[in-house]
């Protein structure tokens, strides 16, 4: 059986509260890293519903712009700014924000490698390199407290140390539905939602029995319908999905 994370970038959108619901409705309680120009956009209360349900609320930056476009200080800033901006949602809704979560947008950790494009490559045994900025804002994230915390991920990515060691949130596969948006569509791999799911039965990590496994998905307005599709798809192929490994 496979066992996995769902976690899910871009939130929130107008489509938030249902997403939510559709995902606690099949025991599934996700992780929505959380965009700020996204919620000046659409406001706070489909994750302050989200929390009320038990889901984890965590940080995807503010301005969505690649790290490697930014020195350290820019970087720090648009951080910072978010950072605050998600705490206020924790502390308006009485909560603590125990378990902090960063993911780099396009999960480009600052050095211009946008690993999300290329994740298949690294599953086979691709590399990850460092520099010194990398290295700069991994040491910032800890001192600001952020960790994967998601537990012991049993797949060949997380042997890699730069993985295994690191203070922002990576995952083990990626779905792939942003391909479906209409600024992508046609111009990758995949072309529709069934080609979608076909890579879900394709991928030889996804058959491994008790494998554990950290989804990523999006949260975004034109492919919601999309995004459902694939999560009913792995509920009916029993993936079991866990809070924490």
């Amino acid at each position: 059986m496979t066992r996995a994370i769902l976690t899910i970038d871009d939130s929130p959108s107008p489509h938030t509260r249902e997403l939510v619901e559709f995902c606690t409705a099949r025991d599934i309680t996700p992780v929505l890293f959380c965009r700020g120009d996204r919620m000046d956009q659409f406001g706070d209360d489909g994750l302050r519903a989200a929390l009320d349900q038990g889901v984890i609320l965590a940080h995807h930056s503010y301005h969505h712009q690649p790290a490697g476009l930014w020195g350290f200080d820019a970087w720090r800033d648009d951080f910072l700014a978010m950072q605050d901006r998600l705490g206020d949602v924790y502390e308006a809704a009485g909560m603590a924000w125990e378990n902090k979560l960063y993911r780099f947008p396009y999960v480009d950790r600052g050095d211009g490698d946008r690993i999300e494009r290329r994740f298949a490559d690294l599953a086979k045994g691709g590399t990850i390199e460092t520099n010194d900025h990398v290295k700069r804002i991994q040491d910032f994230l800890a001192d600001q407290g952020y960790a994967q915390n998601l537990g012991d991920v049993s797949h060949p990515l997380y042997d890699n140390p730069v993985v295994a060691q690191a203070h922002d949130c990576l995952f083990t596969y990626s779905s792939c539905d942003w391909m479906m948006t209409s600024r992508h569509k046609g111009k990758q791999i995949y072309q529709t939602p069934d080609d979608l799911v076909a890579a879900l039965d394709a991928d030889p990590w996804l058959q491994q029995d008790d494998w554990d496994h950290i989804i990523l998905m999006h949260d975004e307005a034109e492919i919601h319908d999309v995004t459902l599709h694939l999560i009913a798809a792995m509920v009916a192929r029993n993936f079991k999905f866990m809070e924490r490994f």
